[in-house]
């Protein structure tokens, strides 16, 4: 479970690069784009927060959840560095600050539901 585990953490990253290689002529005809992107951020790193919470199951929480948000903090920086390089989109910092906050979003959900099937810490 845990080697599938890590490779949807993969798969999942990589697919939000591939996203991030998108122009922005394919989501201008989005309605509401700037509550939409911000709103697609935070769903992306809330799942890509939940995978990595998940996997590193066995640590304490604390370590755990300090690790994921920092290279999610990492993982965003590199999303928006790519971003930087595709036609008609730029580096935003609050698309960066809405990724940490999904991913901590994340990791608090699924330690709130986890949390009575964890081991004491």
């Amino acid at each position: 479970m845990k080697k599938l585990l890590k490779y949807l953490i993969y798969l999942y990253t990589l697919l939000i690069f591939t996203i991030s290689f998108l122009p922005s002529s394919e989501l201008e005809e989005i309605p509401f784009r700037l509550l939409w992107d911000k709103l697609m951020h935070t769903i992306e790193y809330f799942i890509w927060g939940v995978f990595a919470f998940i996997f590193l199951e066995g640590l304490d929480s604390r370590d755990r959840a300090l690790c994921v948000v920092l290279v999610a903090a990492f993982v965003g920086a590199i999303d928006e560095g790519i971003q930087s390089t595709s036609a008609g989109r730029c580096v935003d910092i609050w698309d960066w600050c809405v990724d940490v906050f999904g991913a901590f979003l994340g990791i608090t959900i699924s330690y709130l539901f986890a949390k009575p099937f964890l081991r004491p810490d």
